[in-house]
């Protein structure tokens, strides 16, 4: 067995089968840009994120990354928030976590990340300033 599948079938084992993956889906919305993901932010995920979020960047001042759907994140899934946060200060650009599920929300707390982000309870709140 692998390196990579060993590891996925322990994360199967310990978090369940079918819950390694991360989706995202983007509107593009006139004044602001949501990325919505959902699943579990990790290493493996990270990359994808990110990325969607480098794009999104390249097309809007304002993203918004929806994370009511997120069950799960590890130490890369905070870093690739992070990331996410200075891309877009490098760009001018509002960048707020909307809704993140309990459990990312406790490990942003546990991190001592709750002021460095902004943080709305729906993407119907305003929109962010850069």
């Amino acid at each position: 067995m692998s390196e990579k599948s060993w590891w996925n079938a322990y994360l199967e084992r310990k978090h369940g089968a079918g819950l390694v993956a991360l989706t995202t889906e983007v509107e593009e919305l006139s004044h602001c840009h949501v990325i919505s993901a959902s699943g579990k932010l990790t290493i493996d995920s990270s990359p994808e994120l990110l990325e969607r979020i480098r794009e999104s960047l390249k097309r809007t001042t304002c993203l918004k990354l929806d994370l009511k759907g997120v069950h799960y994140i590890d130490s890369s899934g905070i870093a690739t928030l992070i990331r996410g946060l200075k891309l877009a200060q490098e760009q001018s650009a509002g960048y707020v976590l909307v809704d993140p599920s309990p459990k990312v929300l406790a490990v942003i707390e546990l991190s001592q990340l709750q002021d460095f982000f902004v943080i709305e309870p729906s993407t119907e709140a305003s929109v962010p300033q850069p």
